[in-house]
């Protein structure tokens, strides 16, 4: 796993996670949009951590960005286009 996360951080990924790749699989095959925001809160080695109090800011930001952005691609979605 340490050569697979080397290989990513060179490619320049800043943060991985494994829990939306099912959401985009479906989406796929039913043909529905998915989206996903990933909010980090701790390095892979947890050498560096997000105190509790800074995390459930997080996630008020968090939220807030995911409902910006579900209206932004609202209109798009009534007009029928999907890519």
């Amino acid at each position: 796993m340490r050569g697979k996360r080397a290989a990513w951080t060179a490619g320049g990924a800043l943060a991985s996670e494994m829990e939306t790749s099912t959401l985009f699989i479906l989406g796929s095959m039913l043909r529905l949009r998915t989206g996903s925001i990933c909010m980090v809160a701790s390095s892979y080695d947890s050498a560096t951590r997000l105190t509790p109090a800074d995390a459930a800011a997080l996630v008020d930001k968090v939220i807030i960005a995911a409902l910006d952005a579900l209206v932004l691609v609202e209109p798009a979605a009534e007009g029928g286009h999907t890519g």
